[in-house]
Parts: structure tokens; C-alpha cells; sequence
């Protein structure tokens, strides 16, 4: 089949593991974010990137995303130029977005269902046109009512797990059965051969089932009782009390990103018997006394209060993580290996162990299922017992035939390196996807490598401007997808004339709004009918310059996760007299990509610096942040080019891109003159910046902004209304009142440094408030609200 490029989304899901990672790795704190994957990779941790691997071998293009390992996200998000500052739920989000929206896969894997909430899977497909399929891999045979609504948002669903795919069967959803497997690249990393003298009779690995609750119990009785009467040696992950804490705080911390919708299925579906699980178990836990005793936890069908580590110190060590696992392996006589009770409770063989043991190349001992004959042949290649006395018995016989052991693990790898290896799974799994990525219909675009730009116009009663815009756009040396021209309710013949345009150019799509809707619902519908990935929103006055879009979109070509373009801009009159270049600042000297980082230090530089006029919005970006609000009026593109440009970087072009017509009747220029409405918008711009879009905006920033705003406001009202009222006095005073009077001259000079006395109270007030200025930025917003009527 042809190739199609594929992107893995994946989670170590042992914070432990990548703890290991760098207390093993020196000099890991300073890697790149290519040195630190390919390092971490290297190390073989949990799943690694074998699947990329295998992919890779079948001549696919293959991406991993780790989104579970923050510091490797970051160094990702920092080389990118995109913001991601602390560990949280909706940073972890957002940047495996971005990572998708770079890497621009075809294929979207999931190895597990918790890098994305399912709202957001579920529309991966409408936010990304390039993605064709959504598959989930589901390994863990456990089945919780929940799960089936969280793998529905799928387009293909992989199971490890027969019982998986018996549950999902029940329930009308069709699976496809794919198996566990092993790299090889291991034994290259481990030194192969295996070694000839291994050190250890029997070892296990893994989860000793302390802390896991009633789903490995079994697990936990039966490696006691193994210790007891063998010399078993354990590598075991034990989850202490603070280890379940921290369980449950993930757990509430998953819940409250939800809404309340979905945080009532969750809870309706197993949420809740999860957190009271949890919880009762840390409690149990926290109860037990601070000297462990073995008559604590023989009672089989007990709950474990006390880890093995605390009983058996000797034999029971801290967890292998990454190539140490597989060296163990190597020094191993026999592994054991047992399910978790769900899997056994099925009948079914399924973990990972079976491959990563037998690959490596030591004897299995493992509890059997009804479908081990497919996997490997009993007592032959792997040793099965169904109890555990049988267990024992088969250990004690291996011990004095080392002859036969040996040669059942030789069977096992060569039948692991031969059916069970990573590239053949992959084969597997192209296999399964082939038919349904034949039913996906093609592209509309026939270069989808690079970014679309579509056009969308804002129009009312500009009839007489309309072909001056509409020809400097038709007449870009780059062509949009698509022009789209809101016309506002006109009333001046511009809806035909767009009409006239659009018979004579079929990417021009006039849409009529009935009634009147504004320039907000203009820019907002326009992020909803643009099928491109950028948008320039035109203003039918205005004027694109030569080379606009051929500039910009070039740029962005090169830096597609940039929040938007900007440029530089020339002013023209209503006649459409040039008046030169725009005072507006120019932030690089030539055309570059502005970091988040940068964007913060230029925006203390330089206030609001990333233009509207002359600016191509990243659309998810603008979508992202909550498109533009209505009641920042004038201020609104500006605005939020400067919270795109906080979030995800902006590019610049020290070029002059648009021509921005000066109209005395122009909704800017209207708003502009409205103190009491400037004073409306810088109100609503420190509420957004405290509330939605308090990720982007610096703390320090905020505060400065609404003092200094706040007060510039203040006093341009105080002194306009201290001017009408120094006018109105002059007036009545020459005009009505007798100046030859004494008593008069005496009146109007009192009031008169009443007037004044106002002022310097405004300027005393304005010196003082570095005291306290969030009290005083309280007093004054208080003040502004009330005069507004706003309360």
C-alpha cells in the first residue's frame, strides 16, 4: 500500500521511570529535545518508540508524542517557539495539539485513551482535515463501563486483549486483536548474545499488587507465598501511601477538567468507585503500624497492608525500569510471570511480559490461558502452571535441568524474534488500517503540506470602496482558498456589486446578514465558515498591498504553529491619499518568528505591538482563544493578536503588507472618541486578562496595565469634565452675572479654585498611588463602574 505519515500519541505513565531516566543520564537536564527522545527511546522504557520503529521499517513517516513527560514537552514547546510554563492538565493539552498540528499525520494513534479527553478526540478530524483515521490501542483487558464511551470516539480500534475485544463485540463495536510485542533493537543495546551464566534462579518484575487494590490481590498472596518457599528475588513496583495520594489527586485532578456533563458520566460509569477506592485504600494503608509483621498480611483474601519490601528487605528491591528490566531478564534463570486478575478471570494470556522476557531471551514461567497456543507452545517454548502448586513444582524441576531450560528459552526467543517482533505487528496493523483509509475520500487540496489562507470581509455601505479591496485581493500573487464577504445589511447597492464579483471569480462567496450584526459576529462567523487554516480579515475600506499574502504565508509556511503574521502598515485619507507609514512598532529587521518568550518581553516594551490590519490569524489559534470579543469594540483584533502572539509566537515582517483608510465616520475612529466607551473596553481587557486568557498575560503586566490604563482613563474624564465645567462657569459668569460686582469677582474665584483644588486632587492621588496600587486600581475600577451605572 502507499505510505502514509502516522504519529504515535503515547505515556511513560511511571513518573518513577523517567526519574530513573535522568538520575542515570547525566547532562539530561540540558538536552535538546531530539537528544532527549532519542536518549529516553534508547533506554527502552515501557513502550519506547517501537511502534515509530516498525512503522518507520514499512516505509511510513512515523512521529512519537510522549505526553505524559512534561520536561520533554517543554524543551519541545520552547524550540518551537510556543508557550508551555507549568505541569498542567490543560498545558499538557494544548501542546500535544500543537504537536499534531506540526507534525500533520495522517494516522493518529493512541496507545492509551488519557492524552486527550474524548470531546476533544472526538473532533480531531474537524479541527486537523490532513487527519484521515483516529485509532486507539487498548491493551489492558480491564473493562469499565466508562471505557466504551471514551473508545466509541475511534475510527479503528487495536485491542491487546481477547477479552477486550469479546466486550466491545457485545456491545456492537468491532475491534481488531493486535498483540503486545518485542523490539530487537534491545538485544543490539543489551549485547547479545544472552549471557551463558545468569546470577539469579527466579526473578519477577513488575507490580507486586501492593496498593493496587482488589485487582492484583492475588497477585500480592502469591508472590508472598513464592518468597516464603523459593528463593524468588523482586523488582517491585509497590505504591506506598503517598504514591495512592497522589493517584487520587490525579484522578480529582482528571475530574475537574471535565464539565458537568461529562464529570456526571463519570461518575455515573465508575469515577466514583474509583476515587472511594483510592481513598479507602490510602486510609487502610495509612492505619497500618509503623513495624511491619508477616501475621499482618497472611491471611490470604486479606487486603495487604504492609509492601513485601517492608517484609522480605532482602528480596525485595525498588523497580527496573528500561534496559536494567531486560539486562535482569538476561540474569535470570526463569522470570515469573502472572496476570492480573481481570486477564486471568478471562481465561486469557495478554501482557507485555511474554514478549519482553521470551525476547530477551530467559525461560518464562507464566500462568496459562485458553489462548496460549497461539502465542507460544506450552512447556515447550514457555512454562505454564494453572496453581501454584504446579508453579512450584515446575520452578524446582527447571532448577536441577538446566539443560531443558535452556533450551525452552532458545525455542521461546526464536519464536519471539520471529512472530512476535515489532515490525511484524506493524505489518499487522498496516494490514487492518489498509481498507479503512481506502474508504476515506481524497483531499480537496492537492498540496496539503502547506498551510490554506482564506479570506473573510466585513462590508457595510462601501459600495464605493468595495472594488479598490475586492482588486487588491484578486490581484495577491499568492491565490486564497477562498474569498468570503459578509455584507452587512447594506443599503447602497454593495450586494450587488458583490454579485457582479462573484459570477466573474467562483472562490468570491458573498454572504447576506439580516439584520445587522456587527464587525464581531463577522470576524467570529468567519472562523466558523473558513475551511482554511489562516484567515485574513479584510475590511472592504482598506487596501492589501503587493505581495501581502505571497510574504506571509510563505513565513508561516515555515512556522505553521505561529498564533499569527503582522506586519507594518501605510495610512491613506477617505480619498485614498497615501500619508505614509503607520507609527506602530517595528519589532525585527527581517522577517522572523517572534517566541512566546519574546512576545512577553516585547509587550512590556511596546504595550499592544502585534497589529490587527495588517495581520493573518492562525484560525485554531483564534478559535483557541475564544475567537474576538464583541465588547473590546475597536480594541478587539489588537487585542487578541496580542494574546495569540503570548501563546503561540507570532511571525513578523518588517514590510509594509496593508493600507489602512483614516475615516473621521469609521467604526475606530467612533470608538476611540467615546471616553466612557474606552473606559467600557479597558474594564472588559483586565477581565479577560484575569479570567480566559490568564495563561498569556505576565501577572506583573495585568497590574501594570489596569493601574496605568485605569488612571489615564480617569483622569482624561475628571479633566473633561473639570473643562465643561470651567467653561460653563466662564460663561454664566460673563454672560449672566455683573463682573463690576465685588462680591461676584469674590463667587466666580472661589469656584474657580474649587475647580482646581479638584485637579490637584486627581495629580495627588495619581502620586500616591504606588502605596497601594492594587487599592488603588480597586478604588478607581469602582469608581469608573459606578459613574458608568454598572454598579
Amino acid at each position: 500500500m502507499s505510505s502514509f505519515s502516522f504519529a504515535r500519541i503515547a505515556g511513560v505513565h511511571y513518573p518513577r521511570a523517567i526519574e530513573h531516566f535522568y538520575e542515570t543520564t547525566p547532562g539530561a537536564e540540558d538536552f535538546t529535545y531530539t537528544q532527549l527522545q532519542e536518549k529516553f527511546f534508547h533506554g527502552s522504557y515501557v513502550y519506547g518508540d517501537s511502534i515509530t520503529h516498525g512503522m518507520r521499517e514499512l516505509g511510513h513517516e512515523s512521529h512519537e508524542i510522549v505526553y505524559d513527560f512534561f520536561k520533554m514537552q517543554q524543551r519541545w514547546a520552547w524550540e518551537s517557539g510556543i508557550r508551555m510554563d507549568e505541569e498542567t492538565r490543560a498545558g499538557q493539552i494544548r501542546t500535544v495539539l500543537d504537536q499534531i498540528r506540526r507534525f500533520r499525520p495522517e494516522v493518529v494513534f493512541f496507545q492509551d485513551i488519557y492524552a486527550l479527553p474524548k470531546d476533544i478526540r472526538a473532533t480531531l478530524k474537524d479541527r486537523f482535515p490532513f487527519i484521515k483515521l483516529v485509532v486507539i490501542y487498548r491493551g489492558y483487558p480491564g473493562v469499565d463501563e466508562s471505557l466504551f464511551d471514551e473508545l466509541a470516539s475511534a475510527d479503528v480500534l487495536l485491542v491487546g486483549s481477547p477479552i477486550m475485544q469479546q466486550a466491545l463485540a457485545k456491545r456492537g463495536m468491532t475491534s481488531h486483536l493486535v498483540y503486545h510485542s518485542f523490539d530487537k533493537r534491545i538485544l543490539d543495546r543489551l549485547g547479545y548474545p544472552l549471557n551463558p551464566n545468569p546470577i539469579y534462579d527466579l526473578t519477577f518484575a513488575g507490580s507486586t499488587g501492593f496498593g493496587r487494590g482488589l485487582a492484583q490481590q492475588d497477585r500480592f498472596w502469591f508472590l508472598k507465598q513464592l518468597l516464603d518457599d523459593t528463593d524468588l528475588i523482586i523488582w517491585g513496583d509497590e505504591v506506598r501511601s503517598k504514591d495512592l495520594g497522589a493517584s487520587l489527586s490525579m484522578l480529582l485532578d482528571r475530574a475537574q477538567h471535565m464539565s458537568k456533563l461529562e464529570f456526571l458520566n463519570f461518575l455515573v460509569r465508575g469515577g466514583a468507585r474509583k476515587i472511594r477506592q483510592l481513598a479507602r485504600e490510602r486510609l487502610y494503608m495509612l492505619k497500618a503500624p509503623p513495624t511491619p509483621s508477616v501475621q499482618q498480611v497472611s491471611e490470604e483474601g486479606v487486603m495487604p497492608m504492609v509492601p513485601l519490601g517492608d517484609i522480605y528487605p532482602d528480596k525485595v528491591k525498588g523497580p527496573a525500569f528500561g534496559l536494567e528490566l531486560y539486562q535482569l531478564f538476561q540474569q535470570s534463570k526463569m522470570t515469573l510471570n502472572r496476570h492480573t486478575d481481570a486477564a486471568r478471570k478471562g481465561g486469557y494470556v495478554d501482557n507485555m511480559r511474554l514478549f519482553q522476557a521470551t525476547g530477551a531471551g530467559t525461560c518464562l514461567v507464566t500462568d496459562t490461558g485458553r489462548n496460549m497456543g497461539d502465542l507460544f507452545e506450552e512447556d515447550r517454548e514457555v512454562v505454564v502452571y494453572s496453581s501454584y502448586e504446579e508453579c512450584l513444582e515446575k520452578v524446582r524441576y527447571l532448577l536441577e535441568h538446566d539443560d531443558e531450560r535452556r533450551e525452552i528459552a532458545h525455542r521461546a526467543q526464536t519464536r519471539t524474534l520471529s512472530e512476535h517482533e515489532v515490525v511484524v505487528r506493524c505489518a499487522q496493523i498496516e494490514e487492518i488500517l489498509k481498507p479503512y483509509l481506502a474508504k476515506v475520500p481524497p483531499r480537496p487540496s492537492t498540496d496539503t503540506s502547506k498551510p490554506t489562507l482564506s479570506v473573510v470581509m466585513a462590508n457595510y455601505n462601501h459600495a464605493h470602496y468595495l472594488p479598490v479591496a475586492l482588486d487588491a485581493i484578486l490581484s495577491q500573487s499568492y491565490v486564497p482558498l477562498e474569498i468570503i464577504v459578509f455584507d452587512d445589511c447594506s443599503s447602497d447597492g454593495s450586494w450587488e456589486l458583490l454579485q457582479e464579483y462573484a459570477a466573474r471569480h467562483k472562490h468570491i462567496r458573498p454572504i447576506r446578514n439580516t439584520p445587522n450584526r456587527g464587525v464581531a459576529y463577522i470576524m467570529n462567523q468567519g472562523l466558523e465558515e473558513a475551511r482554511g487554516d489562516f484567515i485574513y480579515f479584510a475590511a472592504s475600506d482598506d487596501k492589501a498591498l503587493p505581495g501581502f499574502f505571497e510574504k506571509t504565508m510563505a513565513l508561516l509556511e515555515r512556522f505553521p504553529h505561529a498564533g499569527l503574521c503582522t506586519g507594518m502598515q501605510r495610512l491613506m485619507d477617505e480619498r485614498g491619499k497615501d500619508l505614509g507609514i503607520a507609527d506602530t512598532p517595528c519589532v525585527a529587521n527581517s522577517p522572523s518568528f517572534i517566541t512566546p518568550e519574546r512576545a512577553h518581553e516585547l509587550i512590556y516594551e511596546h504595550g499592544y505591538w502585534a497589529m490587527g490590519v495588517p495581520c493573518i490569524w492562525n484560525k485554531q489559534a483564534a478559535k483557541d482563544a475564544g475567537g474576538y470579543c464583541r465588547e473590546l469594540f475597536s480594541q478587539l483584533d489588537v487585542y487578541t493578536a496580542q494574546v495569540l502572539a503570548l501563546r503561540h509566537g507570532a511571525c513578523f515582517i518588517p514590510d509594509t503588507l496593508s493600507q489602512w483608510r483614516l475615516r473621521t465616520d469609521s467604526f475606530t475612529n467612533s470608538s476611540n472618541s467615546n471616553l466612557y466607551l474606552q473606559i467600557e473596553i479597558a474594564l472588559k481587557t483586565v477581565e479577560l486578562m484575569r479570567g480566559p486568557h490568564c495563561d498569556a498575560f505576565p501577572k506583573q503586566y495585568v497590574d501594570d496595565y489596569e493601574e496605568r490604563q485605569l488612571t489615564i482613563l480617569h483622569s482624561g474624564l475628571v479633566n473633561g469634565l473639570l473643562e465643561e465645567q470651567k467653561k460653563a462657569v466662564d460663561a454664566y459668569f460673563s454672560r449672566v452675572i455683573n463682573p463690576s460686582k465685588k462680591a461676584n469677582t469674590a463667587l466666580y474665584r472661589f469656584i474657580c479654585t474649587l475647580l482646581k483644588t479638584q485637579k490637584l486632587s486627581l495629580k495627588i492621588h495619581a502620586r500616591l498611588r504606588g502605596h497601594s496600587r492594587r487599592a488603588a486600581a480597586r478604588s478607581l475600577r469602582r469608581k469608573l463602574r459606578a459613574w458608568l451605572g454598572r454598579g
